[in-house]
């Protein structure tokens, strides 16, 4: 596995590990820190085409209310769904018109969607598609997916945790920097005063 402590790089490492790993495509979408979205935090296609039209339709995605479609239900629940044959429609019944154009693109046969879970909560999902003609994911798929996502769980809330320790010293720097400037100022001043 790679190591980094850039989030985002995180992400987009977690989804094209999870991708060659498990197979075909994956999203990585993230709870938001109200709690109220599903925020798409990176998104991954072996075939570098159909990842740049996956990222352009996604990027329209703005937000997903946690409590719809088949990823919002598995970060509601906090339970792992397979399902091992699907079609386009029965998807499309699940997701945001804004996204059908990635199912009128691509035939997906078959999903598997994994909770992202660390310190007893869950912080996102994680979806894999594969497409047809293909096996159907399996419950051992599913099983591997869940070990996965509870490991990348992990590294992506220490890659958070990194980020947020690494603004608040910036924000720190920055005040101290801030508070000798003022204060050469003071000094500055007060010899001015008493020349």
């Amino acid at each position: 596995a790679e190591v980094t402590h850039d989030y985002q790089s995180t992400l987009d490492t977690v989804a094209r590990q999870l991708a060659e790993i498990v197979g075909d495509s994956c999203t990585v979408r993230l709870v938001s820190d109200d709690g109220a979205w599903l925020e798409l935090a990176a998104s991954y296609h072996p075939d570098p085409e159909a990842a740049v039209f996956m990222r352009t339709v996604l990027a329209g995605e703005k937000y997903q209310r946690t409590d719809e479609g088949l990823t919002g239900r598995a970060v509601q629940t906090g339970q792992p769904i397979l399902i091992p044959t699907i079609t386009s429609e029965q998807l499309k019944a699940t997701i945001d018109p804004k996204l059908w154009a990635i199912l009128d693109r691509f035939t997906i046969s078959s999903v598997l969607i994994a909770p992202l879970r660390t310190s007893g909560r869950v912080i996102g999902a994680i979806a894999m598609s594969r497409k047809q003609p293909g096996r159907p994911y399996t419950e051992d798929d599913l099983a591997l997916l869940q070990d996965l996502a509870n490991r990348a769980a992990l590294a992506i809330g220490n890659a958070r945790l990194y980020q947020d320790v690494k603004a608040e010293l910036e924000r720190r720097r920055q005040a101290e920097a801030w508070l000798r400037e003022s204060e050469a100022r003071f000094h500055s001043t007060l010899d001015t005063m008493l020349e």
